[in-house]
This record gives structure tokens, C-alpha cells and sequence, in this order.
């Protein structure tokens, strides 16, 4: 009986550990790019335009011992022919997924309206793109300069007809970046939730005023780079617009432990 015991205790925690691990698989082959083929493109990935863009693999990743790094010469050209894809079958419709990436800014791109930006949607089985999302990834002028970076997208339903996972990273005007740590997974994963807490708050530039997204109620304080603070408003739990700010200044945006860094 004790033997019996041991055998069902087993089970239990092999099978507990499974489903543990089921629920944290990655649908994203070579996420942490450490893999390359022989013409050198990451395998699993499809690379767009090599016109005035680099693509390499580089040491330094976030997650392993490599990242994908994209260097746009051209500052003048916005076009979305720079990029880097896959697809992912393995998917259920009506299920819903999170995306996340690291990325890592060495080079900002010009302008205000190029950069990076993140392409999530879904192909049917005539190969066409249903986007479910079309998301700015990198806004020029609120960085964190140099380091690590998550972006997370969270609850993306598979819709009707959906046959593949589509994820696109575009990038334009001069940018230099790295991409890393890329993942898909089906909801129920604690772990690709928890960064969220560390993302940069949400800001960007609209004319003369800054739009900032933050939780209803919380304190949102514009202030200069010596810390001195220029206005202060309460978030109405969705796209708050702060008008009548100093122009052609570097300002730190904050709210609770989230922080954003400007020029308007």
C-alpha cells in the first residue's frame, strides 16, 4: 500500500507540473533568436526590406545569450517594408493570448512619427492579414534610453476564421534597436503578467499637450527635469490630455511608480 501511495503521489506531482508547464508554453519559435540558418536570418523568422536597414544577431539578449538587432540608416523614409515576422498555427479560436517582447532603444529614431511599431493580428486561409491590433511599440520621444524595456499585449482573442497568429515588428526612420525575449502564450500564465507592473507609463505627444493613460483616480504629475512640478491632475481612467505646458522642454511624467520622460 505504501508503494501505492508513493506511485499515485508521483503521478500527482508529475502531472501538476505538466500542466504547469503547458500553460507557460511559448507558441514563439526562437523568441530569444539563438538559433540562426545558414544565409544567417533567425530561424522561424521571415525578414522584410534590406533597403537602408542591418539586421544581425548580437551578444547582450535579455533572455539568453542573444538579441536581434535592427539598424535603419535612412532617417527620412517611413515606410513599413523593414520588418520582422511570424506566423503561429498553433492556435484556438475563441482562446486568448498574451504577447509580450523586450526591446532596447540605442539609437532614436527622427521625427515624431516613425519608430517602432507592433503589427498583431491573425491570417484566414486566403493568407489575408486580419489585424486585431496595430500597436505603437516605441514612441520617439518617450524612452527609456539604453535599457531593457517589456512590451506586453494582453487578452488577444483568436476570432472566427482565423487559421494563424500574425506578429510584426516594423521599424522606420533611423532607429537602432534590439528585440528579444519574444513570447505568445495562452492566457493563463502568471509570469508574462507580472512585468506589467514595469512598463513606462503611457504618454505621448499630441500637438502643444500630452495624453497620458493611467488608472482612474490616480495622481498624474507633469514635472521639469529639475523636479519641479508644473501641473498635477487627476486621471480620469482613461486618455487624460494635460494642456498648457512648457514647449521645447524635457518634462518627467509620473504617476504612482510608473515615470515617462518628454519633450514638448
Amino acid at each position: 500500500m505504501k508503494n501505492y501511495n508513493h506511485i499515485v503521489l508521483f503521478l500527482t506531482l508529475f502531472l501538476t507540473q505538466v500542466i504547469s508547464l503547458q500553460a507557460q508554453i511559448n507558441l514563439v519559435q526562437n523568441g530569444s533568436f539563438e538559433t540562426v540558418d545558414e544565409d544567417g536570418t533567425p530561424t522561424g523568422w521571415t525578414l522584410g526590406s534590406t533597403d537602408e536597414v542591418a539586421y544581425s544577431i548580437v551578444s547582450g539578449g535579455y533572455e539568453g545569450s542573444n538579441a536581434f538587432q535592427v539598424d535603419v540608416a535612412s532617417e527620412n523614409t517611413l515606410n513599413f517594408t523593414r520588418f520582422v515576422i511570424q506566423e503561429i498555427t498553433d492556435i484556438e479560436i475563441g482562446a486568448a493570448y498574451d504577447v509580450s517582447f523586450q526591446y532596447k532603444v540605442l539609437r532614436e529614431p527622427a521625427g515624431t512619427d516613425g519608430g517602432m511599431f507592433s503589427n498583431i493580428g491573425t491570417s484566414d486561409a486566403t493568407g489575408w492579414v486580419m489585424p486585431i491590433d496595430w500597436d505603437i511599440a516605441y514612441i520617439p520621444l518617450v524612452s527609456v534610453f539604453d535599457t531593457w524595456v517589456p512590451y506586453v499585449k494582453e487578452d488577444v482573442v483568436i476570432p472566427e476564421g482565423a487559421v494563424s497568429f500574425v506578429v510584426e515588428l516594423n521599424f522606420n526612420r533611423g532607429i537602432n534597436v534590439l528585440i528579444d525575449d519574444i513570447q505568445i502564450v495562452k492566457k493563463g500564465n502568471s509570469d508574462i503578467r507580472s512585468i506589467k507592473a514595469s512598463l513606462p507609463l503611457p504618454v505621448y505627444k499630441d500637438g502643444k499637450d500630452l495624453v497620458v493613460t493611467a488608472e482612474a483616480g490616480s495622481v498624474i504629475e507633469v514635472m521639469s527635469i529639475a523636479g519641479v512640478t508644473q501641473q498635477k491632475v487627476i486621471s480620469n481612467g482613461g486618455k487624460t490630455t494635460i494642456s498648457g505646458l512648457p514647449q521645447g522642454r524635457v518634462l518627467i511624467v509620473r504617476s504612482g511608480s510608473t515615470v515617462a520622460k518628454v519633450m514638448l
